[in-house]
């Protein structure tokens, strides 16, 4: 859950205008953060927060949350990613597993185009990483 907080915390620009009204009457702690995953209106459990939570597990989130630090594999990501979903479902107050106001996002149908959609950018994330070293290694050699 670290990273979906540290993600709303400071990568949410481009959100709609509803989103970003919702995500700012959220209580904060001292430092002006969310700290509790609890906190996170169902509201923002939606497509479009989670399609951005995926750009930020591809392109910005690292082992120790700066900017240059080691990105995760895709197994890892997958893994964070999924974590949120278990949590929201199973362990949130306010809708676990047995309650009916489970958000869409976490449906079937809806959860397997996300998690796809994770594994694709993560792959082409791998490709390119791949070929910038190649070019590296082949410029080195010059």
């Amino acid at each position: 859950m670290k990273h979906f907080l540290h993600f709303l915390n400071g990568y949410s620009d481009g959100f709609s205008e509803a989103l970003t009204a919702e995500l700012q009457i959220i209580a904060r702690d001292k430092n002006g953060k969310i700290g509790e995953a609890r906190l996170v209106p169902k509201s923002l459990l939606v497509w479009e927060v989670f399609d951005k939570f995926i750009t930020y597990l591809v392109d910005h989130a690292t082992f120790d949350l700066t900017e240059d630090g080691e990105q995760y594999s895709i197994q890892t990501c997958d893994t964070y990613f999924s974590a949120v979903k278990t949590y929201f479902v199973m362990h949130h107050p306010k809708f676990k597993a047995q309650d009916s106001s489970i958000p869409k996002v976490f449906g079937i149908q809806s959860w397997a185009k996300a998690r796809a959609l994770l594994t694709k950018k993560l792959k082409e994330r791998l490709v390119i990483d791949i070929i910038c070293e190649t070019m590296c290694l082949c410029l080195r050699s010059i």
